[in-house]
């Protein structure tokens, strides 16, 4: 469901309506589009099974782009990877690419701004624990569960009480063998 705020216009629309191009939108000045998703409330078990790569890593880039139809706004993020906390049949590199829905488009003397509700934009310069997997493009991630695969790290903690360490140590335990996998080695 997309919720679009135009001047003082309002318009609600459903992907099941014929999709308008974005570039249409900003003939009536600045837009905000605010994109609604639904994401399950993952736990750190399902986030780690789900995930090709967990990593910690920084910010370090953004590019806002629409897709190929115009109909929807992207961004690319570029991290630097500072810590590998699982990997599965992926090469790693020191930089990855993280794609997110959402973003900001200058648009033909206008501007287009999406963001999805309850997950803020990354902001260059943040750290984090990301939950990824891989995209169908070639070299790009998405994240896992949302807002639930992407915990930001303030002063060394994930949670105004959690600290960093904790998190790392739960995903690490969290793709060991459990116990009676361990014995019948």
């Amino acid at each position: 469901m997309r919720l679009l705020l135009a001047a003082a216009l309002v318009v609600l629309s459903t992907s099941s309506e014929a999709a308008e191009v974005i570039p249409d939108w900003v003939k009536n000045g600045p837009l905000e589009e605010i994109v609604v998703t639904t994401h399950v409330p993952a736990s750190l078990v399902d986030l780690t099974a789900g995930s090709d790569l967990i990593v910690e890593a920084n910010v370090l880039a953004q590019r806002g782009f629409l897709d190929r139809d115009g109909t929807s706004i992207f961004t690319d993020y570029r991290i630097g990877v500072t810590h590998v906390l699982k990997v599965r049949d992926v090469h790693v590199d020191p930089t990855l690419t993280v794609r997110r829905r959402g973003g900001a488009v200058p648009i033909a003397g206008g501007s287009v701004v999406s963001s999805e509700n309850g997950f803020p934009a990354f902001q260059i310069g943040d750290h984090y624990v990301l939950f990824l997997r891989k995209s169908p493009q070639p070299g790009v991630y998405e994240i896992v569960s949302g807002r639930y695969g992407a915990t930001r790290i303030i002063d060394g903690a994930v949670t105004s009480t959690a600290p960093l360490k904790e998190l790392v140590e739960r995903v690490q335990l969290g793709v060991q063998p459990a116990p009676a996998a361990q014995a019948a080695r």
